[in-house]
């Protein structure tokens, strides 16, 4: 399956994109790298898993992508939502979404 997880390079971000590697999944981690989060720390998370062919890491903004993280994405069946702005004044609720797509 292939499966979308942004906020990749977080902890619990790595963690999961880790997981879904050793069930045998292709993974396309999306993560912007903010310095909320130290980037050493989130670079070193992802240490491991930049080595796998079936991991693509997109270094971008989802406010900015717009709908072009979806098109990104063509030909996901999954995706987890796990990318938190911890300035937003609401509280980020992680979910997930099953993507349809026709090519």
């Amino acid at each position: 399956m292939n499966v979308l997880v942004t906020g990749t390079a977080g902890f619990i971000g790595s963690l999961l994109t880790e997981q879904l590697l050793r069930e045998g999944h292709a993974v396309r981690g999306v993560d912007c790298f903010t310095p909320y989060y130290d980037v050493t720390t989130k670079r070193a998370n992802l240490s491991v898993l930049t080595g796998s062919e079936h991991f693509r890491l997109v270094e971008a903004d989802l406010a900015e992508l717009g709908g072009l993280a979806v098109g990104a994405f063509a030909g996901g069946r999954l995706a987890r939502r796990l990318a938190q702005n911890r300035r937003a004044t609401a509280p980020c609720s992680a979910g997930s979404a099953t993507i349809e797509s026709s090519g």
